[in-house]
């Protein structure tokens, strides 16, 4: 049944375009929430990786002043025992990977970490490794024997 002065070829045409601009719609609704969802997935990361990178940055921080307070401590026994040492000499010097992983040092807990104390049979070198969570930190100083004088310090 058709009401008065309406053509029938026009009504089809325009629920046509009616339906048509529904489904448009919802296509850019959906690609606009897609789009946030893929900014917000962005910002999380973001904020995962800088807050990841800022405690390890405080780890690492930790684990120096560990390494000071160990260069400290043998300074101390250093000055009690002047022939006191804990490793065979090693090659070569200054080596941060064999100070950190596979010399024998002296271990000693401080702080909610440890540091390990390094003095090679010989040498006038004393390292420490401060060791703090994931952080580590390898710092050295050269000394001469009586009176106890450090005359370098370095951070390897």
């Amino acid at each position: 049944m058709l009401m008065r002065g309406t053509n029938p070829s026009t009504l089809r045409l325009s629920s046509g375009l009616r339906a048509r601009s529904k489904g448009q719609a919802l296509i850019i609704i959906l690609l606009i929430i897609s789009a946030l969802l893929a900014a917000g997935a962005i910002f999380a990361k973001i904020v995962f990786s800088e807050r990841s990178m800022a405690n390890l940055y405080t780890q690492k921080e930790k684990a120096f002043y560990l390494a000071e307070a160990g260069l400290e401590d043998g300074k101390s026994i250093i000055a009690a025992n002047p022939n006191w040492f804990t490793d065979n000499p090693h090659s070569p010097a200054d080596d941060a990977g064999w100070l950190i992983d596979s010399a024998k040092g002296s271990i000693k807990q401080f702080g909610g970490g440890s540091y390990k104390i390094v003095r090679e049979s010989g040498k006038s070198i004393i390292y420490s490794v401060g060791y703090f969570k994931n952080g580590k930190s390898v710092v050295r100083v050269r000394y001469n024997i009586g009176p106890f004088k450090a005359f370098e310090f370095k951070i390897i």
